[in-house]
């Protein structure tokens, strides 16, 4: 997901420290208010390819939601690292 780089590393862990005590849910939705409409139809794209679930008559909201809950807190850290240095999720 995320274009890793010596900058990027270090923005990423000082981050990480940041937040350390930060719930998973907090990091979620820090997340979540960062994303674009662009940002959420990806999301649910990749989610609907990759998971077996079949997420058929689920809105793209729904689905992006679900695959950002699959997320653990230091890659929720990172993904918000990389929107804030490029402005998208990668």
């Amino acid at each position: 997901m995320c274009r890793k780089d010596e900058e990027f590393e270090d923005m990423c862990e000082i981050f990480i420290e940041q937040q350390g005590f930060s719930s998973k849910e907090s990091l979620l939705n820090q997340l979540w208010e960062m994303l674009t409409d662009e940002d959420i139809k990806e999301l649910a794209k990749l989610e609907r390819e990759e998971s077996p679930i079949s997420w058929h008559g689920e809105t793209d909201e729904t689905v992006a939601h679900a695959r950002l809950h699959t997320y653990d807190k230091e890659t929720l850290c990172e993904s918000i690292v990389q929107h804030w240095r490029t402005g998208k999720l990668d």
